[in-house]
Parts: C-alpha cells; sequence; structure tokens
C-alpha cells in the first residue's frame, strides 16, 4: 500500500506537480526500488541500494513520455488504461488517465505524463 502524500515533499498526489520528486515517489512505488537525493545534487535523485550505493538517476517520469510509457507498461497489469484530453478555446486543459486494475482509478492533470504518474500511484496504493 501507498501512502498518498509523498514521502519527500508531503504533497497530495491529485496536487502534486511534475518534478524529480514525484519521480523519486513512482520509482519506489511502481517500480519498488529505492531513490536518495543525489549526493552531487545534479540529478534531484538517483536510485541507491544497500551496499551498493548510489547509482543512475531516477527517470524523468513526470516529465518525459518515453519515461511515463514505462509506467503505464507496469503499472498497468490488466491493460485497461483510458485517455482522454479535453479542449477549452482551442487549448489542452488537462488530461485524463484512468487504469481498470480491478479498482477504477484516474487521474487528471495538464500534462499527460503527469496524469500517467498520478494514476499510477493512486493504483498501486487504492484501497
Amino acid at each position: 500500500m501507498v501512502d498518498l502524500l509523498c514521502p519527500h515533499c508531503k504533497t497530495e498526489i491529485d496536487e502534486h506537480e511534475a518534478n524529480r520528486c514525484l519521480d523519486a515517489w513512482v520509482w519506489k512505488a511502481v517500480f519498488g526500488l529505492d531513490a536518495r537525493p543525489d549526493p552531487e545534487g545534479v540529478y534531484g535523485f538517483v536510485r541507491f541500494k544497500k551496499g551498493w550505493g548510489y547509482g543512475e538517476p531516477v527517470p524523468y517520469y513526470s516529465t518525459d513520455m518515453e519515461a511515463s510509457w514505462r509506467v503505464i507498461e507496469t503499472a498497468n497489469d490488466d491493460n485497461a488504461m483510458t485517455h482522454r484530453w479535453y479542449n477549452a478555446r482551442g487549448r489542452t486543459s488537462f488530461h485524463h488517465i484512468g487504469f481498470g486494475f480491478g479498482k477504477k482509478v484516474g487521474a487528471r492533470a495538464s500534462t499527460m505524463q503527469l496524469a500517467v504518474c498520478r494514476a499510477a500511484l493512486k493504483a498501486v496504493g487504492a484501497t
């Protein structure tokens, strides 16, 4: 079960912006990997493995389309994803991503990548 507050900044899922903090949360909750703040301050968060130390940077799930697809492929185990976007005056106002998971969770955000991260966190943390 995932706490619905970010472990790093204590922001709620639906309020969390796309940033390295959210990427580290997805890394831990969806992929089960540990992340720590980058000791060099370059990447925000990096993989951490006890006995091995610091490793590669956490992928940019909340801003990079390719990385967000890895979240979809991992978290969407029943292949029941929906993507809707809504326009207001010719501009995309928000995206909505929904996952089946037998729990029917969804999230909306200004970008698809952010909506994917929020929905995946809800899916693994939904009760």
